[in-house]
């Protein structure tokens, strides 16, 4: 679990590649991240306030987890830290007005997802109390978005809710990708048969196993980009196996009226 203070970076390799992380993608990922921690740093406290160390560097693994360290005893400065998560988390999930974040951060962050399915598969970003951000295709189309809103440009009116929303929806979970603390696979919906983008918490992977190409509930917050009434990814909190072993040819003949004394009335 993340403590206050501090972030990891994990990125995760190519199938072409083994799954290992190319060595360039790793670093520059790394110094985006800490890049990012010194702009913060700089915004929040209007001159440097903080070191960061290395405190988690896992062998043969693109892991690292960077601490800042106050620098200036005499005062106790805003968390570089906290702000980048509240970014990160404002571009995941589509905060239309980021123009309340300092700018210069989301400049910094912007990068982050570039590569994404070329030179690396994905990557995590992960901040205290076990708070996960998945940098992948999605993200990096929510990024592009948040610097044109950065940059004045408005999108046309949007035909549909554009946010985030507590759902739950019904399908059939497929194609687990089972890399990282947050896995990705895909819902099928039981109605009209859409595939819907999922990202599942890794401790819910014993359960998924046993989901797999079964009928469940999923529950989660549901992403909408306001150009469908369905969302376009589903961040999920739990599954609920649906029972389909009820037969219903045992109630043929229950609902049909039958004759008594009296009159016609229902079985």
């Amino acid at each position: 679990m993340g403590i206050d203070g501090e972030v990891t970076l994990s990125v995760h390799g190519l199938a072409v590649d083994n799954g290992f992380v190319r060595a360039d993608t790793f670093l520059e990922k790394f110094r985006i991240i800490l890049n990012s921690l010194k702009t913060a740093d700089k915004e929040a406290n209007e001159k440097k306030a903080h070191e960061y160390v290395i405190i988690g560097l896992e062998a043969a693994s693109a892991h690292a987890t960077l601490r800042e360290k106050i620098a200036i005893r005499k005062i106790v400065p805003a968390s570089s830290v906290h702000v980048v998560q509240e970014v990160i988390e404002a571009v995941y999930n589509g905060d239309r007005n980021i123009s309340r974040f300092p700018e210069a951060v989301v400049r910094a962050l912007a990068p982050l997802s570039r590569g994404v399915g070329k030179s690396f598969s994905h990557g995590e970003v992960t901040f205290s109390k076990n708070n996960v951000v998945r940098i992948d295709d999605y993200f990096q189309t929510q990024m592009e978005k948040a610097v044109k809103r950065l940059e004045g440009y408005e999108q046309d009116k949007q035909r549909f809710f554009e946010g985030v929303a507590f759902e739950t929806l019904d399908g059939i979970v497929k194609e687990i990708d089972a890399r990282g603390t947050l896995v990705r696979g895909k819902l099928i919906l039981t109605i009209g048969g859409k595939e819907l983008d999922c990202v599942f918490h890794t401790s819910d992977v014993q359960v998924l196993r046993d989901s797999f190409d079964k009928r469940a509930r999923v529950e989660g917050i549901a992403h909408y980009d306001g150009e469908s009434l369905l969302p376009v990814r589903l961040d999920v909190r739990r599954v609920v196996l649906v029972d389909t072993s009820g037969d219903l040819r045992k109630w043929r003949g229950k609902l049909q009226k039958t004759k008594r004394s009296g009159g016609m009335t229902d079985g």
